[in-house]
């Protein structure tokens, strides 16, 4: 019910030039998609003046998150492997915690999946990262599909859409500039 009195503002967040998007398609009034989930997905994606390899190791290893986003991060790239993203006086708000992950699939210097809860009670969201090299720059993407029809679900879809436009951005800056956040 929640999500229905917000939609018209979620689908007003889409944005060509920046390559943001949050695709929200609302399902019959009294229906779910599959396992209670809403029809909504965030997608984001940005251009890196870098090549795929460099891309893939910053986000298929704890070496690679670490040096950009998390701090003690552990990453174990192979089917069902298990990963830890982990955060220490993160932001301005100085946040420490931590959130389990699951490899559902990879393919070398292009393409990574994998399940999190990112604190949801009703169980996990899908993750899927996308590296396409273009002539002058390699581009990133990332999709997360399914969020619960539920206040939970909702403010999740919320703090994830804001948090991989951030994400994005801090690991372009990184490569591009130099720049490490934390």
């Amino acid at each position: 019910q929640a999500i229905r009195k917000v939609a018209p503002m979620m689908e007003q967040l889409s944005n060509s030039q920046t390559g943001a998007s949050l695709n929200l398609r609302l399902c019959p009034p009294g229906t779910r998609s599959s396992m209670g989930s809403i029809d909504a997905k965030i997608h984001f994606k940005t251009a890196i003046k870098t090549d795929p390899q460099t891309i893939y190791e910053l986000i298929t290893t704890a070496k690679g998150w670490d040096s950009w986003f998390t701090r003690g991060m552990v990453f174990n790239l192979e089917p069902n492997g298990e990963v830890l993203f982990s955060w220490k006086d993160w932001g301005a708000d100085k946040v420490t915690e931590s959130e389990r992950a699951v490899v559902l699939d990879f393919q070398p210097n292009s393409y990574l999946k994998f399940n999190w809860n990112f604190f949801l009670p009703e169980g996990p969201t899908t993750v899927e990262l996308i590296i396409t090299r273009r002539a002058d720059d390699t581009v990133l993407e990332v999709i997360q599909t399914g969020f619960h029809d539920t206040k939970s679900g909702l403010t999740m879809l919320s703090q994830c859409s804001a948090g991989w436009a951030e994400a994005l951005t801090l690991l372009k800056i990184h490569i591009e500039h130099g720049i490490n956040y934390n």
